[in-house]
């Protein structure tokens, strides 16, 4: 009973420091990483990364992990196993999809001929942008 008296404040302090409090909800436990610089370094990296539109796959992270591991000089040695990362993202409300650069491209094209074709067939309708509200493959609403 000592030891919960002397902790009561933990939990207040724990869900005021945390970045994303919608994931608190999910969180059992109360522990920090013991490598909270590197953990805070890579969430900046991936959010950098991502703002910028740079396709990340799960190994790419877990590779600048181990280069932030090293640079910081962190003690111990750190696998970056998979079961690791898949808390790290949990924890950090990351979610990691694969693109592929030929996919990327081939949708960057497609979207660019969809533009000159839309241009097109609102020059042809005497359409304005605003009103057209759904566009698909067969034609436009």
């Amino acid at each position: 009973m000592h030891g919960l008296d002397k902790q009561k404040d933990r939990p207040l302090e724990f869900n005021g420091e945390s970045d994303e409090q919608k994931l608190m909800r999910s969180r059992k436990t109360l522990h920090i990483s013991t490598n909270h610089d590197l953990g805070r370094v890579l969430k900046e990296w991936i959010h950098r990364h991502r703002s910028g539109h740079v396709p990340l796959s799960c190994e790419t992270i877990r590779r600048q992990a181990r280069h932030y591991h090293n640079e910081l000089k962190i003690g111990g040695s750190c696998e970056y196993s998979t079961g690791c990362f898949q808390k790290f993202k949990e924890k950090n409300g990351i979610k990691v999809l694969r693109i592929f650069d030929d996919k990327a491209s081939a949708l960057h094209k497609a979207a660019e001929e969809f533009i000159e074709e839309f241009s097109k067939i609102t020059a042809d309708g005497k359409l304005t942008p605003d009103q057209i509200f759904n566009a698909d493959e067969p034609s436009l609403f």
